[in-house]
């Protein structure tokens, strides 16, 4: 299935075939889902391209695909890896507003990208949501709350 090959590019770092699959399946007149679009989002989220992933959100919402909790996950990840964490911040938002709880995933990509921005005050806010929430914390969850803390404590 589509499906599976998209996924399947995702895993290889095959973003331009995964992109081309998902155009031939819109050709072919099939429906993409929201685990295609999925797919495709995490194909993005594998070379940190945020904008390329945020629109093919923007074309999950124009398709009328409802994006669960993953869809939300694999795109602040991208968001995180393409350092762009006020976006990722913002997609967070969203995600809330309409009734989807954060998990451990959603945290921690959030708390990464927030480290790698030096947002230490947003990173110690997702961990206290995350604690609020009883979602379980890791060490590389501490490792990247510090090391945001750190960085905004040395002013970069």
């Amino acid at each position: 299935t589509y499906n599976s090959l998209i996924s399947a590019c995702a895993s290889d770092d095959a973003e331009e075939t995964a992109c081309e699959l998902f155009t031939e399946l819109q050709r072919s007149k099939l429906e993409p889902d929201e685990v295609t679009c999925t797919a495709l989002i995490s194909s993005f989220e594998k070379k940190g391209n945020a904008d390329k992933a945020l629109a093919v959100f923007s074309d999950i919402l124009e398709l009328d695909i409802r994006p669960g909790v993953i869809t939300y996950n694999a795109l602040i990840s991208a968001c995180s890896k393409g350092n762009a964490a006020k976006t990722a911040l913002e997609v967070f938002a969203e995600m809330k507003g309409r009734g989807l709880e954060p998990d451990v995933i959603t945290c921690s990509a959030l708390i990464s990208a927030c480290e790698k921005t030096a947002r230490a005050q947003d990173a110690l806010e997702v961990f206290w949501e995350m604690q609020h929430r009883s979602l379980q914390r890791d060490k590389d969850t501490y490792n990247s709350l510090i090391s945001a803390c750190e960085q905004r404590t040395r002013g970069i």
